[in-house]
Parts: structure tokens; sequence; C-alpha cells
């Protein structure tokens, strides 16, 4: 986890807009950061209170499997926590879940958390924040190695192999508190271009699938 980084930008963080407010104006991961950087899928069966399990599944989780989804594994033991059972069995059953929607939002409250509890104390998919800031504040990117003519699978692959940041807390708070205020318009939408992804991802923008996954995007 990058601290310097991710503690600095929090302090800018507004719970009751979902965003950052900096000189140049309000900005905030959205669903299309989300897909961009992890590919995982916006559309589908909506992940709520309501997911429920198949019958004759043990609720106590005794016999899971390895080959349970991991990122839905506590990151000390590798165990499930209650409340994320119901997800990793419909995964594990091959349910197409729409986890964007539900990543973005538990990302949401991870942020808030942040503003309430100390950073070390926080849990949630604070890593998601990190490659956000990478992707649209590229001065403060670690030394990459190089990916020119890579074809990658999303746009978080570009910071796998990052070399550890060396900016300190005072150096990145200063960054995000004198943020020039003209800010171009491209660098507010930094994956509109698709280079990195699945085919449908790049594909034209009339598409059925591209345009399943845009209004699902535009209507969040």
């Amino acid at each position: 986890m990058d601290r310097p980084i991710l503690s600095s930008a929090l302090l800018f963080w507004s719970s009751s807009f979902n965003c950052f407010h900096l000189l140049c104006g309000a900005m905030s991961v959205n669903l299309f950061d989300i897909n961009s950087l992890t590919r995982l899928p916006c559309t589908g069966e909506e992940i709520s209170a309501l997911l429920t399990m198949p019958p004759g599944v043990d609720s106590d989780h005794k016999d899971l499997k390895p080959s349970y989804p991991t990122f839905v594994r506590s990151a000390c033991d590798h165990s499930l926590t209650k409340e994320f059972i119901p997800l990793a069995v419909a995964l594990a059953h091959n349910r197409c879940l729409a986890l964007g929607p539900f990543l973005l939002a538990y990302l949401y409250k991870s942020c808030q958390d942040v503003t309430v509890y100390p950073l070390g104390n926080s849990s949630g998919p604070l890593w998601i924040l990190q490659l956000w800031l990478y992707s649209y504040f590229p001065t403060l990117v670690p030394v990459l190695f190089a990916i020119l003519g890579y074809d990658l699978l999303s746009y978080g692959l570009m910071f796998k192999d990052a070399t550890e940041n060396k900016k300190t807390f005072e150096e990145c708070f200063k960054f995000f508190a004198s943020f020039p205020i003209n800010r171009l318009d491209a660098d507010f939408a930094m994956f509109l271009n698709r280079s990195h992804g699945p085919s449908w991802y790049k594909a034209d923008i009339q598409s059925p699938d591209f345009r399943a996954f845009w209004s699902v995007c535009v209507t969040s």
C-alpha cells in the first residue's frame, strides 16, 4: 500500500459526495474506471443483502474448498468473513454477478472509514484507489517497467511491477493541495482511448456489448 499517496489524497475526500475536492474541480472513481482497472463486470445479477445461497450449502463454510475466489477471503488468514459467504458461494457456482458496482460501493465506504479511523485500521479495497490515483495523477507514479507494445488485459496491470514510491506524505499533500486549476479535459478521462482490455471493450462504441456496459456506467 502506498501510504503517502493514499493518506494525503484522502484528506481531500468528501464522504457527502463521494469525490475528491481539488482546485481543478471534483474528481471521483466511477464504474468505467473500475472496469478499466480491474476488468470486473459491471453488468449481471445485483449484489445485495438479498443474495442467497443455494439449498444445502453449509452456512458456516467449514467445507469451503481452495477453489473459492481468493479476493473475498481475509488478507490475514485467507478465511472467509461471514458477510462475504453468500458472495463467495455465488461466484463458486458461476453466477454472473455485477462485481463492478459492488466494488465501487465498497470502495466509497472504505474512503469514508478512513476519514474516521486511522488508515492502518481501515479495511476494504483501497488498492483500487491507489491504482486510480496512479492513473489520473501520473507524476506521482513510481518508476514503471516498459510496457510499450504490450496488449494488457486491464489498465491496472500497468502498475503490477511498479517500484516502491519514494515520495513523502508532505510532497504528496503539497501536490494535491496545489494541483493546477487548468487541468485539460482529457486528463479527466484517462481510459477513454480504451487501449488495454478485451475485444468488446476496445470495439466500436455502437457494438451491443459496449453499449450495454456503457449504459450501466452512465446510469449508476
